[in-house]
């Protein structure tokens, strides 16, 4: 339930960002992904919560400077 949060947290941000388009999937139990133009920016498994605002920092991050590495 806690990553679901996140995730919706992070989703809900995201969509305020001018340009981008969020689309949340249905992943593994546990697992928390996310990515930008193809690139995994977040990955956790069901052994570890991230911290939301590093979540959307990232995220944001990647958005802004595509050529950033994942």
């Amino acid at each position: 339930m806690v990553k679901t949060w996140i995730a919706t947290r992070v989703a809900a941000e995201m969509k305020k960002e001018p340009g981008v388009e969020v689309v949340m999937e249905r992943g593994s139990m546990g697992e928390l992904s996310v990515m930008v133009d193809g690139r995994e920016v977040v990955r956790s498994s069901r052994f570890g919560y991230p911290n939301p605002w590093k979540v959307m920092r990232l995220a944001r991050e990647a958005v802004r400077d595509p050529t950033l590495p994942a």
